[in-house]
């Protein structure tokens, strides 16, 4: 609470949500393994090698897919 008392001292109001009017959130974050070279940007077929890494927030209906 000492941030909200900060920002309403500097004259912001705010008001207190329970998180069911917040959108979730579904991410993939691809980390490519040391030494694999990106391909260059027009070429799209060629793989690189890397990991996935996925989440997606639980309070929500949503899924992180990546293929």
């Amino acid at each position: 609470m000492q941030v909200g008392n900060a920002l309403r001292g500097k004259g912001h109001e705010l008001r207190v949500v329970d998180g069911s009017a917040v959108g979730g959130y579904n991410a993939i974050l691809f980390t490519p393994l040391p030494g694999s070279m990106p391909p260059a940007a027009d070429d799209l077929l060629s793989p690189v090698n890397g990991v996935y890494r996925a989440g997606s927030d639980h309070r929500k209906d949503g899924q992180a897919v990546g293929w």
